[in-house]
């Protein structure tokens, strides 16, 4: 009986170690000015060429300071999204781009324009959100 705790307790330890050395190996990046350690989490979709959203064509919308220009780019991606998922279109999808005046009002209102359509698949990233229709 002790040698098979003992045995077990090894075996936890080796797979312990081999976590911890495939966390250390992870791709990190220092940002100068920051000095803040990130992970790039999408090292394996560049290392293999795998994508992380199917190949699409996306109609890209940039949001920045100008209120009114950010005003028509909405309804008109309002449109899109809603005839992009009249249609059950795989081929098309919308890609936000929120620029460096974009303000936290433009990512809520994208928000509630996804629950007004009725939007399933949408990913959202730092400055970018991509919308594809899903069947």
């Amino acid at each position: 009986m002790k040698l098979y705790r003992e045995i077990c307790l090894q075996i936890v330890f080796v797979v312990f170690l081999v976590c911890m050395m495939a966390w250390w190996m992870m791709p990190v990046r220092v940002n100068k000015m920051r000095q803040l350690y990130t992970i790039d989490t999408l090292a394996y979709f560049k290392k293999t060429g795998l994508h992380l959203l199917p190949q699409r064509e996306f109609l890209t919308i940039e949001l920045d300071s100008n209120e009114v220009q950010n005003r028509i780019a909405f309804d008109f991606a309002q449109l899109y999204m809603h005839q992009i998922i009249a249609k059950e279109d795989t081929i098309h999808g919308i890609h936000f781009h929120f620029g460096n005046g974009a303000k936290y009002e433009h990512l809520i209102l994208m928000l509630d324009m996804f629950v007004y359509e009725r939007a399933q698949c949408y990913l959202v990233y730092p400055a970018d959100t991509w919308f594809i229709y899903c069947p």
